[in-house]
């Protein structure tokens, strides 16, 4: 987008004013031609009333027209000495709708100087740029502005613009497919956007309107020498209204009115075809019923050899030893060979008809020996000679090698010169190889030999039991006196052995081996639990350090995020961000000033009725019809084989048998409040009296979103449910492959209780958690803003259930001063 637009005047304009230094521009065009020669259409600054470039439909052109931009003309003044220095046509090219990208530049060279005094024109013809490219199907804008360089103190310091203040230039074009877009005939093209008249054959209205699948038969034995049959036809397109059978054989014809089971029908062939109300008539089938598995085969054995024909002849009509009773199996000549051009997949006896393409004249190097048909593709001569560019003779012209090949050398293996890979002697043989020992630190060193023949002496120790041993001797001189002693050398080990001259590495000395200990020993190798280690041992406060083993009393401030115990209860802390939140799910039967909340429960309204389902029970009306604070855990128990509880009866205690807060290793009865926590009423939680500890509240709507933007903003946009649920199956039925406990806060899933009093499924699939915000649902009834995980789900809903809901509670510290 421009930032200013300066319009240009013809330089006759500026007679009055000569004595003042000033440049624009005062015409401009662009060159296009679309098929017909170039077209100059004028841009903003149009001096001569040409064609204008804005608002034209440049317009319609297939894949094989060209729309091509050529150049474009900008014509600038000048005076009193000012200057131009250059001018720009700037283009792009987008789709109708769509956000443009960025401009292409072509430069206007200078071109001529013109009549008036000042007057230039900067100017290209050729740029010959195909403006359609790779375009495809559909509306596209062309959008222009021009830009100068000049400056009014004869510089090139400022630009000037003609794009229409600011807001360029466009010109629209299509691109169109022509065809027929009728479907209705035999020539519709999909792709086509245009009708181009060619649609003229008419698809017939049959065509596979009706076809005819599978031909299932059962055989009946009825005598010996002949058999009935019936045959099941399938019909995989459309609805016939009859099915015809021709029989053979003497067979009649059969015509039945729906497709179906045919009975009684002789053995023999038949042609079966279908016709459905609309006239149309099916492909044909040919349903073929067996002869039978006889001894006396009578008029069915027609060969005459008194065996069934089905079971010793070919009874393919099509193969070439059809009922032939020299053969049993079906031959099918043919071309066998996959690799021929004519290959026949259904053939099994070659007949020698296969064709297979490829140069066949020997003389080429294109030769395949394989090919019985020359395709043409014979066209390199074969040139033979030495190929090798490192031999002597090495031909360059030649393409196949003829074993010619010179590799001069000394051929004489007595002589240092050797060369393995000549095959002509060049003389080079000078030196005859002396073998010896060639180590001048040997004993047996031979300064004349230039080949070692590993006959070299090393004297020396060669016991390594002795101190005195040299892993490079080969020759035993006597010289091993001391035998190795192994052990521990250092007097100051706790092990240290004085009979030992050879230090075995298992030297012990005891001492604190951290060098973060206040008593660190640096010679120890083996700690003794000795090491001191001075901090604050209390997590509680800000100076804790968990490495600390002896408090110096160092603590003195207070953690903001430390746990806190509420009715015998100890919750674990995480710090997210700038909030502190439980990492388990409240379970507190009071409030924070005391008083308790009430406890809604699970007891049926018939103590005998012992179905587990809790559909009519008194806790659910006393929960629906809660107007105050309530509690209440989803209890197991276990059913007898006698249809009895275990314990009898229904808990009335809710804490009863519970294992400590946070084990999922449930007993087979219990209350879940134990180990995932109570549902709590929206009453409760917005209760005066405070459902968290002191210091401590009910996170509120705003809490947590500060939350889940945090989360989001740590890389996991999308992903917030994933960062903060809990793993493992535990915690969630389904879908624990999607749960990291990223930020430690360990969400769990587990049943709620609806606003009638009945109870979710027993299954950790969803987690709904209040936050003390009001709100109203969509019925206009009083509600709460709550957030809803699932296993299977990587994002969080934030949802407003009814206030008589039982869902579950996480606390949040209040904020630090």
């Amino acid at each position: 987008m421009r930032l200013s637009v300066v319009l240009g005047f013809a330089a006759c304009f500026l007679l009055p004013f000569q004595s003042q230094a000033a440049w624009d521009i005062f015409q401009s065009y662009v060159i296009l031609d679309s098929g017909s020669g170039d077209q100059f259409l004028a841009g903003g600054l149009n001096a001569d009333g040409a064609t204008a470039f804005a608002g034209t439909d440049l317009g319609d052109f297939t894949a094989a027209d060209a729309l091509t931009l050529n150049g474009g003309e900008l014509k600038t003044y000048k005076n009193s000495g000012s200057n131009v220095c250059g001018g720009t046509l700037n283009y792009r090219v987008y789709a109708s709708g769509d956000t443009p990208g960025a401009f292409t530049a072509l430069a206007l060279p200078y071109d001529s100087e013109l009549a008036n005094p000042g007057d230039q024109k900067w100017a290209t013809t050729e740029a010959g740029i195909d403006l359609l490219g790779a375009l495809t199907a559909g509306d596209y804008v062309l959008e222009l502005y021009w830009e100068a360089t000049g400056d009014d103190a004869g510089g090139c310091s400022d630009t000037k613009y003609d794009s229409d203040f600011g807001n360029n230039f466009t010109a629209t074009f299509s691109i169109v497919v022509p065809g027929c877009t009728d479907p209705a005939y035999a020539e519709y093209d999909a792709a086509a956007t245009t009708d181009d008249g060619s649609c003229s054959t008419l698809i017939d209205p049959c065509e596979n309107a009706l076809v005819l699948g599978s031909i299932a038969v059962e055989l009946s034995t009825t005598t010996v020498t002949a058999e009935d049959g019936s045959a099941t036809l399938t019909v995989t397109t459309g609805t016939p209204t009859s099915l015809t059978l021709s029989g053979i054989n003497g067979a009649p014809d059969y015509t039945i009115a729906q497709p179906g089971a045919i009975d009684g029908l002789a053995t023999g062939y038949y042609t079966v075809t279908a016709t459905d109300a609309n006239g149309c008539t099916s492909n044909s089938l040919q349903l073929v019923i067996p002869y039978s598995l006889c001894c006396d085969c009578g008029v069915y054995d027609t060969d005459t050899d008194g065996i069934c024909d089905d079971t010793d002849n070919c009874t393919d009509r099509d193969a070439a030893n059809y009922n032939d009773p020299a053969n049993g199996t079906c031959i099918y000549y043919g071309c066998t060979n996959p690799a021929a051009a004519n290959y026949d997949a259904s053939a099994n006896t070659d007949d020698g008809s296969c064709i297979i393409y490829g140069c066949t004249d020997p003389a080429y190097t294109q030769y395949d020996a394989t090919a019985n048909t020359d395709d043409g593709s014979c066209s390199t001569l074969i040139v033979e000679g030495c190929t090798d560019p490192a031999a002597a003779n090495y031909n360059a012209a030649a393409n196949t090698d003829d074993g010619s090949c010179l590799y001069p050398g000394c051929m004489d293996p007595a002589y240092m010169e050797y060369d393995a890979s000549a095959n002509t002697d060049d003389g080079s043989c000078s030196t005859l190889i002396v073998e010896g020992c060639t180590d001048s630190a040997a004993a047996n060193y031979n300064p004349a030999a230039n080949v070692d023949d590993g006959s070299c002496l090393f004297p020396g120790c060669m016991d390594p039991a002795y101190q005195e041993y040299d892993a490079t001797a080969n020759t035993d001189d006597g010289s091993c006196s001391t035998l190795i002693v192994e052990g521990c050398t250092d007097p100051a080990a706790d092990n240290y052995d004085p009979a030992a001259n050879t230090d075995d590495g298992s030297c012990i000395i005891t001492g604190c081996t951290d060098p973060a200990a206040d008593n660190y020993n640096a010679a120890a190798n083996t700690d003794d639990g000795s090491c001191i280690i001075t901090g604050c041992t209390d997590p509680a406060f800000e100076e804790y350090n968990p490495d600390a083993n002896t408090d110096d009393g160092s603590c003195s401030t207070a953690a903001y995020c430390s746990p806190v115990d509420m009715d015998g209860v100890t919750y674990d802390v995480v710090e997210i961000d700038d909030q502190c939140w439980f990492t388990f799910n409240l379970r507190t039967t009071v409030y924070a000033d005391g008083t308790p909340i009430p406890y809604v429960g699970w007891e049926p309204v018939d103590q005998s009725d012992q179905s587990i389902s809790n559909e009519g029970t008194a806790g659910d009306l006393e929960w629906a019809n809660d107007t105050e604070g309530g509690r209440s855990f989803y209890l197991h128990q276990n059913v007898n084989s006698d249809g009895s509880w275990d314990p009898p009866g229904y808990l009335a205690d809710p804490d009863w048998n519970c294992p400590n807060y946070g084990d999922t290793n449930l007993p087979q009865f219990c209350c879940l409040g134990c180990a995932y926590g109570a549902q709590y009423n929206f009453h409760a939680v917005t209760n005066p009296s405070g459902l968290c500890p002191t210091g401590w509240h009910v996170p509120t709507d705003a809490d947590w979103t500060q939350l889940t933007d945090y989360v989001a903003s740590q890389g996991y946009a999308g992903n917030e449910g994933t960062a903060l649920k809990g793993t493992g199956s535990a915690h969630w039925l389904n879908g624990a492959q999607i749960a990291t406990d990223a930020f430690g806060l360990a969400i769990t899933g587990m049943n709620s209780r609806n606003p009638n009093g009945q109870f979710t499924l027993q299954t950790a699939q969803f987690g709904y958690y209040w936050s003390s915000t009001p709100t109203l649902n969509h019925a206009g009834e009083p509600a709460g803003w709550a957030r809803i995980f699932r296993d299977v789900w990587t994002h969080i809903l934030r949802v407003p259930p009814p206030v008589n809901a039982g869902h579950y509670v996480r606390c949040i510290k209040d904020a630090q001063d």
